[in-house]
């Protein structure tokens, strides 16, 4: 995941669109798979909650929906309810 650039008036370039549905993921070179789902989605990147996951900022994930997939790069992470973070880029 990465930052998304922003303009002068501090708008984003892409527009966020709220999303909750369920994925799954992989930490890069990792064979276990978490649960976890979407919060909002761009066309720049995703912002994940309910993850479990042993993540670090710089890591690259893979997000499965359905048949999809798609690679990121963890931009940041916060605390969240009990063991669950979200992440984002």
């Amino acid at each position: 995941m990465h930052n998304v650039p922003r303009s002068s008036t501090g708008k984003r370039q892409s527009k966020r669109i709220k999303a909750v549905v369920p994925v799954r993921l992989w930490v890069a070179e990792s064979k276990d798979s978490h649960l976890a789902h979407t919060l909002d989605v761009s066309n720049h990147g995703v912002k994940l909650g309910g993850c479990r996951a042993e993540i670090k900022v710089g890591d690259k994930i893979n997000i499965q929906y359905r048949q999809k997939n798609a690679q990121f790069r963890v931009a940041w992470i916060t605390a969240g309810v009990g063991s669950e973070r979200q992440i984002g880029g």
